[in-house]
C-alpha cells in the first residue's frame, strides 16, 4: 500500500493522557493524536495490512476488544474501505 498508513485506535477521549504503557495495559509505543476537542490514541504505524492486524490482535489481547484499523493518506485518515477495495 504505497503511501498509506495503517494504525489500530485503541482508545478515544476528552482526557488527555500520558502515552506510558501503564496507562494502557502495558501496550508500548502509543501515538496520541488530538482532533477536535478530543483525543485518539493509536498503536501500530506501518504500511503492511498483515503487520497491522496483529497489532490489531495484541491490542485486544491487553483488554482493548474495539481496538479497530484506521488508515492514513499524508497524514489524513481516510475511509479503509476505500484501500481494501484496491487490492
Amino acid at each position: 500500500y504505497d503511501n498509506v498508513i495503517f494504525k489500530v485506535q485503541i482508545a478515544a477521549g476528552s482526557r488527555k493522557l500520558e502515552t506510558a504503557s501503564y496507562n494502557f495495559n502495558g501496550l508500548r509505543g502509543v501515538e496520541r493524536m488530538k482532533v477536535g476537542r478530543s483525543y485518539k490514541y493509536y498503536i501500530g504505524n506501518t504500511n503492511n495490512y498483515k503487520e497491522i492486524e496483529q497489532f490489531q490482535n495484541t491490542a485486544r489481547s491487553k483488554g482493548y476488544k474495539t481496538a479497530f484499523i484506521v488508515a492514513f493518506q499524508n497524514g489524513e485518515r481516510i475511509p479503509i474501505e476505500s484501500i481494501i477495495k484496491k487490492s
